[in-house]
């Protein structure tokens, strides 16, 4: 076994380059796990602790009105630690810019400067001590560069308030500035979050002695459900609107949902990476064991068990595995920190933990060793089985014919010689060829999956933005209007088109499914939200149904033709029952499409309309949005520049997590790309000097090879593609969440781009290779090894 040992040490020397590149896989791949997985954990940890140290709800209640004495009974229900009635409402709040814009600023009444649900951290300034004073969410302040001080003006039931700024606050149900639960992106630019004194946000909002919001804090241990239960039931005489339960308040279950994200991410992608290195472990192993036929039967015929021989070549994948995944894990380490960090600001998480994880050492080192030692099992295996008489036989040359050689021969008979020896010698070392396109195509896979990312999410903004959401502005009203408002935003001087918009919060059911989301009524049609089933062909809204999203078809589990039950989420709403008549592919959030008149008859009330969509010439858009700003009648302004903008900035983590997979891409299709490449050249050394000797120049061998490696890439991409086609479809399919439904798209761009890049790779490869070709021992290579 000794001998065994210093022959391990041998041809891990010898082959050092080889095994060096495919412990870079491995140290990639486990990096990776290690720097998402150890993110991941951090970050749920530090959410979790902000939440108890900022006692963040369990429940929230929303009813119409309800007074002030109703606490004390919620707070004297079984399992109910803290509860706290507030005043909570969207009002219209003017920018104090040149230009004149308006967004939502929701007034939230504290009862004390300590609530005992929801705490809030004034990060700046102090709690509001004269009258009209509030506490400012940080991301709305910080992104307007306002000061303490500063007075921003609201506009409530026709009247206007000057609060002045007192402080700068984090709250835990704003960690993530959500303004409800079907928003894609945290609402920074447009959404402010105004903390008041209970009696000034009282008397502002006209709800003296009562409120309408009631966030709960149940006790360790408690049945969440029942207690629930109990409190809907004080509530219901009072307009019980909605209850949210934790999992689905805005902040929190947006982080929960990009948390899963994070651990999908760092499971789908090291997984990857480490299939691959193991591919390519195996493809090396596999090569060596035809090498070393000769030295197995050696060692066979000297008395060293199969068994031996097996643990050999194992040992390959051990050393490598181990030596992979602790420089590995050292190195997720010190990325984990960066990348908990950004996170951390992202979400504006008060208190972050940094935590070192004894479990992902050892998830690595056996992921490693599982993904290696299932690869290479079989090359193992093979060398241990090998017959000692067979093994130290030598292999009969391969045979020079060439199928279909007539064919072979017309075909080429116009090439140069090299092109036509370059051709040939593939074709007659088949094996090899197909080995080593094998592990070109892991290289193409990699690529093809990592750019489909940035096509899919290319393709996600040009759909929702440019071929859904066709209009310019959307116009919020304060209440519902009439069609005689929406009639004077179409009069206005560059607006090309305007359609009303009626929309609703509303409670879908089917079987023992409920999901909240919206109700938007449109007309039939329409230009500036155009509905498209899957196949991208047009439909419209109709009498007899409803649309649903693909998000909330999902959702709900159900196919056209169906009947599902929508309850409006106002005061003393009924359920309707309507039929689902068919589905849009919108892939971000979920809603159901109505007519007016279905949409009327579902809440219950007359005619009326929530919002206006506008087309506007591109030279007037500015005056336009200014006049309507100035409208006591308009709540807030979506403008769609800003809202792609907003979009692209929640994006900007992908990105860069993107652009991360990509360098790992390019590094590990590079370390593969020279591990096939180089051991091709290193098994054709003898054959490449006999050539030489026989008096083909050193430029010709050069251009010889070029030629081989670029037909090698051309077949390593027709089977790199295909599979990089289907986990990019796994992929996309994978990560789709509740509110957005990632579509799979590949651009042409992408498959040219990959296929340049791994040309690139091939050919730098083989300058690396050829570099000291002009050094080669001609004569001791093509001594024959007896």
């Amino acid at each position: 076994m000794r001998a065994l040992a210093r022959v391990f040490m041998r041809d891990l020397v010898a082959y050092r380059a080889q095994f060096a590149a495919v412990t870079l896989l491995v140290v990639l791949g486990i990096s990776l796990f290690a720097a998402v997985y150890t993110s991941f954990q951090n970050l749920k940890s530090s959410a979790d602790y902000s939440y108890d140290r900022l006692l963040f709800g369990d429940a929230w209640f929303s009813v119409y009105q309800a007074p002030d004495t109703i606490v004390p009974f919620i707070k004297g229900l079984e399992g109910v630690a803290a509860v706290e009635g507030r005043v909570v409402q969207d009002v219209s709040l003017k920018l104090p810019f040149k230009v004149k814009d308006k967004v939502t600023c929701r007034i939230i009444s504290m009862p004390s400067p300590l609530p005992q649900v929801n705490r809030i951290v004034i990060e700046q300034g102090s709690y509001p001590r004269t009258r009209y004073g509030g506490l400012i969410h940080e991301d709305f302040f910080f992104y307007y560069g306002l000061k303490i001080g500063d007075k921003l003006r609201v506009e409530v039931n026709g009247q206007e308030y000057d609060i002045s700024i007192a402080g700068v606050i984090r709250t835990p149900e704003y960690l993530y500035p959500m303004k409800g639960q079907l928003d894609i992106t945290p609402s920074t630019r447009n959404f402010a979050i105004l903390f008041m004194p209970e009696d000034q946000a009282q008397q502002i909002l006209g709800l003296t002695h009562s409120f309408n919001d009631i966030s709960v804090r149940f006790l360790p241990g408690a049945d969440s459900e029942r207690v629930t239960k109990n409190i809907e039931t004080i509530l219901e005489p009072y307009g019980l609107l909605r209850t949210i339960p934790r999992r689905y308040q805005p902040s929190a279950m947006t982080i929960e949902m990009e948390l899963m994200g994070l651990e999908q991410m760092a499971v789908m992608f090291p997984f990857l990476f480490l299939s691959v290195a193991g591919f390519t472990i195996y493809i090396l192993l596999f090569r060596l064991v035809n090498q070393q036929k000769q030295q197995i039967g050696l060692f066979m015929a000297l008395g060293i068990p199969a068994r031996g021989i097996f643990l050999y070549y194992l040992s390959f994948a051990l050393v490598v595995g181990l030596a992979g995944a602790v420089v590995g894990v050292l190195v997720g380490e010190v990325f984990s920190g960066g990348l908990t960090g950004l996170y951390a600001d992202i979400y504006n998480l008060p208190y972050v933990e940094h935590v070192h994880h004894a479990s992902v050492f050892a998830i690595a080192i056996l992921l490693t060793w599982f993904a290696l030692i299932a690869a290479t099992y079989s090359a193992a295996r093979m060398a241990s089985k090998l017959p000692p008489a067979q093994a130290m036989r030598k292999e009969a040359p391969e045979s020079a014919r060439v199928m279909f050689s007539s064919l072979f021969t017309r075909l080429t008979s116009g090439a140069s010689l090299i092109s036509r020896m370059a051709l040939r010698n593939l074709a007659r070392t088949k094996r090899r060829f197909l080995l080593t396109a094998l592990g070109v195509s892991f290289a193409v896979l990699l690529l093809v999956v990592s750019l489909s990312f940035w096509d899919e999410v290319d393709f996600l903004m040009i759909r929702y933005f440019d071929q859904i959401q066709t209009f310019d502005l959307q116009v919020y009203f304060d209440r519902p209007l009439g069609l005689d408002a929406v009639d004077e935003i179409a009069r206005l001087d560059g607006v090309e088109q305007a359609e009303p918009v009626l929309e609703f919060p509303c409670r879908y059911s089917h079987e023992n499914k409920s999901v909240d989301s919206l109700a938007v009524a449109l007309v039939p049609h329409s230009r500036l939200h155009r509905l498209h089933d899957k196949e991208d062909r047009p439909i419209s809204v109709k009498e007899n149904g409803i649309v649903l999203t693909e998000t909330l078809r999902n959702a709900l589990r159900v196919e056209a033709g169906d009947y599902i039950t929508a309850k409006p989420l106002t005061a003393n709403a009924e359920a309707s029952l309507l039929k689902v008549i068919g589905f849009t592919d919108e892939m971000v959030g979920h809603a159901g499409y109505l007519t007016f008149r279905q949409a009327w008859s579902v809440l219950g009330q007359g005619e009326g309309y929530t919002s206006c969509m506008v087309a506007v010439k591109p030279d007037k858009r500015l005056a336009v949005k200014n006049y309507l700003a100035d409208s006591p009648r308009v709540l807030y302004i979506q403008d769609q520049v800003f809202a792609k903008s907003d979009f692209k900035t929640y994006l900007k983590f992908f990105y860069t997590f993107l652009a991360f997979m990509l360098t790992f891409a390019l590094v590990m299709g590079a370390a593969i790309v020279f591990n096939t490449t180089t051991i091709n050249l290193w098994e054709r050394k003898k054959e490449i000097s006999i050539l030489m000797v026989l008096g083909l120049s050193g430029a010709a061998i050069k251009r010889l090879v070029l030629l081989e490696n670029t037909f090698i890439g051309v077949a390593g991409t027709a089977i790199g593609f295909p599979l990089g086609f289907w986990v990019s479809w796994l992929f996309a399919n994978s990560y789709s969440t509740e509110l957005m439904q990632l579509p799979f798209v590949i651009y042409p761009r992408t498959y040219v781009l990959t296929l340049f890049i791994l040309l690139l790779l091939l050919w730098i490869s083989q300058a690396i290779a050829l570099r000291n070709l002009r050094h080669w021992d001609l004569v001791e290579l093509i001594k024959e090894r007896e």
